[in-house]
């Protein structure tokens, strides 16, 4: 009689791993994808500590360091953390590289933080981070100025916690700022 060909435990391991990942390798976005969101009074109102007032965030490949890219642009506002950190009415900007193999972790280059994009099903791209430094587009990590020299910033408002920031998906062309 022969015996059925065993299955190491090995592979086991690997088809559960890659079963587990599968909903978010599906969620990340994709390369190329634009997403936007400009806050009306209102929201600012209920939400005192957004220093937010408009986020574009754009993803694309980067191939030579990593399969995906995001990159963020934050209109500050005039209330939350915006003012306390001195970037009251300035555009802030950071790009981060995704490692869509670590459930969605796009981590910012020098110890600036990560987040986490996630697609829901409804189209709209779900951001959440616990630190995500933002800064003027002429200083920082990897800029022409030391680190830290730069005006800057922090999507997570502030809180210490969980700070969450729901965009809708928008034509590229909305992110054309970002596509430098």
């Amino acid at each position: 009689m022969k015996k059925a060909p065993a299955l190491s435990t090995i592979c086991i391991s690997l088809a559960a791993a890659m079963v587990a990942t599968a909903p978010a390798l599906a969620d990340m976005p994709r390369p190329g994808s634009c997403f936007v969101r400009l806050y009306d009074q209102a929201h600012l109102a209920r939400n005192p500590q957004q220093g937010v007032e408009a986020l574009t965030v754009w993803f694309d490949r980067e191939r030579d360091i990593a399969p995906l890219a995001m990159y963020v642009e934050a209109q500050m506002g005039w209330q939350g953390q915006a003012p306390a950190d001195g970037v009251a009415g300035m555009v802030l900007v950071q790009a981060a590289l995704c490692d869509i193999n670590v459930p969605g972790a796009c981590a910012v280059d020098c110890d600036g933080g990560n987040a986490v994009p996630r697609v829901q099903a409804d189209g709209r791209l779900r951001l959440s981070t616990r630190y995500f430094r933002i800064e003027d587009p002429s200083g920082g990590c990897g800029g022409y100025e030391e680190p830290g020299s730069a005006p800057y910033s922090s999507l997570d408002e502030g809180q210490g916690g969980e700070t969450v920031y729901l965009l809708h998906p928008a034509p590229v062309s909305a992110c054309a700022g970002l596509m430098r």
